[in-house]
């Protein structure tokens, strides 16, 4: 859909799908990985989306949380040399990704 709530809609779905994987659940995987698709088509489909960093942001987040931290540190470092993102949004992709680096 190219509606102008689409982008809204599919990052407020995303949004409650990382809410619910971040909450200890057995369920956590399947969780992160709707909240992933949703993010990959906010990302993908609408560039211009005024959440667009944080959309990015969520995105990595969940892919790491999925076992791909090569294309979670890809995000985060698109965020963090973007001059348009947020000085909240970029430090948040700062501590994600010395996370990972840290971590692997």
């Amino acid at each position: 859909p190219q509606g102008t709530y689409s982008p809204r809609a599919l990052y407020m779905r995303g949004n409650a799908y990382w809410t619910l994987a971040s909450t200890p659940s057995k369920n956590e995987k399947a969780y992160f990985t709707k909240a992933r698709d949703n993010f990959q088509r906010v990302v993908s489909d609408y560039p211009d989306f005024n959440e667009i960093c944080n959309a990015k942001n969520l995105l990595a987040f969940s892919l790491n949380k999925l076992d791909n931290h090569r294309r979670a540190l890809e995000l985060y470092d698109s965020v963090r040399r973007n001059a348009s993102c947020g000085a909240k949004a970029v430090k948040f992709a700062d501590e994600q990704a010395e996370m990972i680096i840290g971590l692997h």
